[in-house]
């Protein structure tokens, strides 16, 4: 055995392990619920939180997908969507009909290269306006808007879809999303801030 060639082997499948998981974590997934890929347990009519860490590449351009709720048979029906644009976060919701409810901007919310603790809220009974976290604070947004009608949401089938585009104007996620965690409550600050506290070590 040539000195070293053991260590070397091993630093190189350790790094090619690495990027084979960076670049699983960066195709658009869809995360199952209960074992099933949809669940009637899911869907924006229900309270949810949703908690993920984010790793955004600094080399990306335009609109990229975060994540999404996604409930009915449109694309856009019983759907409430995080994408990014730079450092900027976005944040769209459509009712039943397919109508935009809601759509707002957090600018400087994000740092490329740095992985930060991404999380929103989501009680429709209450207000169409998801509440949304970054590193455990709530974000106010830079601009928001609301749709003249009230919305409407129906208690359809759910879907969490990750990273994903629409195939036009959003790409996909550019960077890493781990730790996803779905609750079926809308988490107070105080539970949000804990989970961004204490970071990876919190079993979720």
């Amino acid at each position: 055995t040539v000195p070293g060639m053991a260590r070397d082997l091993t630093l190189r499948d350790a790094v090619s392990q690495a990027t084979a998981d960076t670049e699983r974590l960066m195709r658009p997934q869809e995360v199952p619920v209960n074992g099933w890929p949809a669940s009637a347990a899911l869907g924006v009519s229900q309270r949810l939180s949703l908690s993920l860490w984010l790793l955004a590449d600094p080399r990306a351009s335009g609109s990229r997908g975060v994540i999404s709720v996604r409930g009915g048979g449109d694309a856009t029906q019983n759907r409430v969507e995080l994408t990014s644009r730079g450092a900027e976060l976005r944040m769209t919701v459509y009712d039943a009909s397919g109508q935009l409810v809601y759509q707002a901007s957090y600018g400087s919310a994000l740092v490329a290269a740095d992985w930060q603790h991404v999380a929103l809220t989501f009680d429709a009974a209450v207000d169409a306006a998801p509440m949304l976290f970054v590193d455990g604070r709530v974000l106010a947004p830079e601009t928001s808007e609301f749709a003249s009608s009230a919305p409407i949401f129906s208690d359809t089938p759910g879907l969490i879809v990750l990273g994903d585009g629409d195939g036009a104007d959003v790409g996909t996620w550019f960077g890493a999303i781990g730790h996803v965690a779905l609750f079926s409550a809308a988490l107070d600050d105080e539970a949000i801030d804990e989970i961004w506290f204490r970071g990876h070590s919190l079993d979720l």
